[in-house]
């Protein structure tokens, strides 16, 4: 018996050694991958030992390497395997947001979605995940670095990104409403933060304060039908 902590510390050897595809090809060729709780069950075709054993020897980020082997997965078979193999919570979260901007990317790149990839997560993870579909052969080189370019552009532009950031408040509402307070104004405020940030509406109080009116009659007019 081997403890599972002591699998982990192996792993995270071969993923910041310099040739983690040896360490890999010689676990899938051993069969010892079907011993380790997570993966037993798991089926890697041929294919996906090979895409494996190519792509993971093209970078150096450890959290990258991790996200090669785990792209077989689905998702619950993922969380899964990360529990099983007593990953930190910050190490989940990791790969959890770095599998979510991956398959946000996955369809093509337009301003919603880079949008929505800085917001949920941030720069960083939405360069990786571009660079995740590079290692993986979704897109080619010169793609990969155009896209990064997009991404770090739109990350600069990007200047609202949660309600604070909003030019109206809580208290604006209120007293635009004459309204006592309540979960309509979480409701309103983050209606606003999307028509902000994805309807590209200027972050400018007054038009904010319009932008809220007909949101709320819209509302009102919804519960009448």
């Amino acid at each position: 018996y081997i403890a599972v902590e002591r699998i982990k510390m192996e792993m995270d050897k071969i993923m910041e050694s310099e040739d983690p595809q040896v360490g890999f090809q010689l676990l899938f060729q051993s069969g010892l991958n079907n011993w380790i709780k997570g993966m037993k069950g798991i089926t890697f075709s041929k294919e996906h030992v090979e895409k494996i054993i190519q792509s993971i020897r093209k970078t150096k980020d450890p959290l990258l390497r991790w996200a090669i082997v785990l792209s077989p997965f689905q998702a619950e078979e993922r969380m899964i395997f990360l529990k099983h193999m007593r990953f930190s919570k910050k190490e989940i979260h990791a790969i959890n947001k770095l599998f979510l901007a991956f398959a946000v990317f996955q369809d093509g790149l337009n301003n919603k979605e880079i949008k929505r990839c800085l917001i949920q997560s941030d720069d960083r993870i939405c360069l990786r995940a571009i660079e995740l579909l590079f290692l993986l052969g979704y897109i080619h080189h010169l793609e990969e670095q155009q896209w990064k370019q997009i991404v770090l552009k739109m990350d600069q532009k990007l200047k609202v990104r949660k309600v604070k950031d909003l030019a109206v408040s809580g208290k604006d509402l209120i007293n635009t409403f004459q309204e006592p307070p309540g979960p309509w104004i979480k409701a309103l405020l983050h209606d606003l933060l999307d028509q902000v940030i994805y309807r590209e509406i200027p972050n400018e109080k007054n038009i904010l304060i319009k932008q809220a009116k007909k949101i709320k009659e819209g509302k009102l007019d919804e519960r009448k039908n």
